[in-house]
């Protein structure tokens, strides 16, 4: 993320007023937000909740800072999506807690969902993580949901329905 010539494909990027997805894991959420930092004006949508793949309470602790770190910087948004590839024996009362943390960090207004189909299919079915996130954020309120389900998307991806 520090490579010069790679940001200077990121300018263009600007230029262009596009949006840029990236995949971080934990560990490199420092550098990832140093970047958003030094691009202001680019919308950074971070990927697969920002990889929360070590599940024990220190790693874990160490996913919550990066992702409350990332939240500081106004043009970060974060994907829920591709859950069930860091828990393979996933469970509702397994993903809440990760779905709820993200939600914490970016809020309604930067969240957004996504199954990473077909890939998913690896672990659960669409129709299984879709359930999952409605019985996880059964209590937003409706605008709410709206937001995450796909508002959020629409406007960052300026997809325009």
């Amino acid at each position: 993320m520090s490579s010069p010539a790679w940001r200077t494909g990121l300018k263009h990027l600007d230029s262009l007023g596009l949006s840029f997805d990236l995949m971080i894991s934990p560990w490199q959420a420092a550098e990832a937000l140093e970047l958003a930092r030094a691009f202001p004006n680019l919308q950074f949508i971070i990927n697969h909740c920002g990889s929360p793949f070590d599940r024990s309470d220190e790693g874990m602790a160490h996913w919550r800072a990066g992702l409350a770190a990332l939240a500081s910087a106004p043009n970060v948004a974060l994907k829920v999506s591709d859950l069930v590839a860091y828990d393979p024996h996933w469970s509702l009362d397994s993903l809440r807690p990760v779905v709820l943390d993200c939600l914490a960090a970016f809020g309604t207004e930067r969240t957004m969902l996504a199954s990473d189909h077909p890939v998913l299919g690896l672990a659960a079915t669409f129709d299984q993580a879709y359930g999952a996130f409605r019985q996880i954020l059964q209590t937003l309120s409706d605008d709410e949901s709206e937001a995450v389900f796909w508002k959020n998307a629409n406007r960052l991806y300026r997809v325009g329905m």
